[in-house]
């Protein structure tokens, strides 16, 4: 994770992102404190990115890499706003004994767009990530299984915006938010919970999952229901002011 000292909307690259519409520094910082202390709470361990004045999506970690084992892919970043970030968490990574792996010409944001279900990788492709990136992830990675996913809408631009794997091949999505083929890739592999367009558009996709434990953002009642119903406990915090820069839960942790 990464503390929110330099966080700012002071530029507009999603749907979400509105000029007129920006976050209340002090609010933000205090929500992302208490996210914080919720994964640490549920026995979530923290390392921490130290922030850079003028990366004020740095905050947004999930998209800082995809690792398994001691191997980090760092991202290339579609949009120049953020490709500042790179050398930062290539930084980071390095210096905590991660082998590298980067390429500079295939856009990729990390576990923005990659996720893994188990061991196989939902890899989505569209707004952010190119198709042609996973080729030498998946070498890096030695990935046996990899399903390729199509995001097709605006708002759902990530990954982790519109699908939550779960434990034991379950998994919560936003179908909208896929091509059809897609889905019906992801519905013969995995056993998927669909979440309503309310409950999508209030982020309850984007959560950071610890054992039995859900950690969304607040304001998705249906999700929460869904989630007691399979055994899960659904822990919610406020975002809001993070969901203005079109993050939530998911987006500001990255699994080490």
């Amino acid at each position: 994770m990464c503390p929110p000292d330099y966080f700012e909307l002071a530029y507009c690259i999603n749907p979400w992102m509105k000029p007129e519409n920006k976050p209340l520094k002090e609010l933000a910082e205090k929500q992302w404190q208490e996210l914080y202390d919720t994964i640490c709470k549920l026995g979530g361990e923290v390392s921490l990115l130290e922030p850079v004045e003028g990366l004020p999506d740095l905050v947004f970690t999930a998209n800082g890499g995809l690792v398994k084992g001691n191997k980090c892919v760092i991202p290339r970043f579609a949009h120049k706003e953020r490709q500042g970030e790179e050398s930062v968490l290539r930084r980071w990574f390095e210096s905590n004994g991660y082998e590298i792996y980067y390429d500079p010409l295939h856009a990729f944001e990390g576990e923005g767009d990659a996720l893994f279900a188990g061991s196989r990788l939902i890899g989505g492709t569209g707004p952010r990530t190119r198709r042609e990136s996973y080729a030498g992830i998946v070498k890096f990675l030695d990935v046996k299984e990899l399903i390729l996913c199509e995001l097709i809408t605006e708002h759902f631009y990530h990954l982790d915006t519109c699908f939550c794997p779960l434990d034991g091949g379950k998994a919560l999505i936003y179908p909208q938010a896929f091509s059809s083929e897609s889905f019906t890739d992801l519905e013969n592999t995995l056993d998927l919970y669909t979440v309503s367009k309310e409950d999508a558009h209030s982020f309850c996709c984007n959560a950071i999952v610890i054992d039995k434990n859900v950690v969304m953002a607040s304001g998705s009642p249906d999700t929460e229901r869904t989630l007691v119903a399979l055994g899960y406990n659904p822990v919610t915090v406020n975002l809001s002011e993070f969901q203005k820069s079109g993050g939530s839960a998911k987006c500001m942790a990255l699994y080490l």
